[in-house]
């Protein structure tokens, strides 16, 4: 669901990627859904302040998905920002 949405946000379809994201807030009442997911479609939304606070927030929670960001070419546009920088040194990515 997490690359469909970020797919569907970044085709120009910002209705349906919230959709999934609404989906994926109610799934997650109920089962856990890393917070990486939110972060990921947020980024496709454009949503900088919110995909970071919840990259944020899957570096407390210890995702494994969050050590892929220094590869992941989706995370280009953070890549300055100091916060996305904050998170790259405290995964041990970047020193």
């Amino acid at each position: 669901m997490t690359q469909l949405g970020y797919v569907l946000a970044k085709s120009g379809k910002p209705q349906e990627a919230r959709a999934i994201l609404e989906q994926l807030k109610s799934l997650a009442t109920q089962n856990y859904v890393p917070a990486y997911s939110f972060a990921m479609i947020h980024n496709g939304l454009g949503e900088r302040e919110e995909a970071l606070r919840y990259l944020e927030k899957s570096l407390q929670e210890r995702e494994v998905q969050i050590t892929f960001i220094k590869i992941d070419t989706r995370w280009n546009d953070f890549r300055a920002h100091p916060r996305f920088q904050e998170v790259m040194r405290r995964v041990g990515l970047q020193t």
